[in-house]
């Protein structure tokens, strides 16, 4: 399982209650599509190490990515509670196996995108997964 599905299945149905309630299965990788319904999610990875990472071990099994969650809503009451909803869903965040471990490390920080013409939140996530 790489981050990216990691991130998607814990933003949509089968992840977060309360952020797939919001949702659903509305989350795309970096783009949100033209014709989306709101509210909506989209993520990109920001970094990862690269190929010759090692961790404490020397193995290059777990590496430490940092991923930007964008959430969207039509007002900026919505994107709030999106926005709370994000928090909640990745603060602390292990699934035991894939994730060791997730922090938000900044956000929710809200903006209005002009072209979009939508309210827009952003976390900041650094997310500790297996290869």
């Amino acid at each position: 399982m790489t981050v990216r599905h990691s991130i998607y299945r814990r933003s949509t149905t089968g992840g977060h209650s309360g952020l797939a309630a919001l949702v659903a299965r509305r989350c795309y990788p970096m783009r949100l599509p033209a014709d989306a319904q709101m509210p909506a999610l989209t993520y990109r990875v920001v970094s990862s190490p690269p190929s010759s990472y090692r961790d404490h071990d020397g193995s290059p099994d777990r590496w430490m990515f940092r991923v930007q969650l964008d959430g969207w809503a039509a007002t900026p009451d919505a994107a709030a509670a999106l926005g709370e909803q994000m928090f909640l869903a990745f603060e602390g965040w292990s699934s035991g196996t894939a994730v060791g471990a997730c922090h938000v490390a900044g956000g929710p920080i809200e903006d209005y995108d002009t072209a979009m013409d939508q309210c827009r939140v952003i976390i900041d996530v650094l997310v500790d997964h297996k290869l």
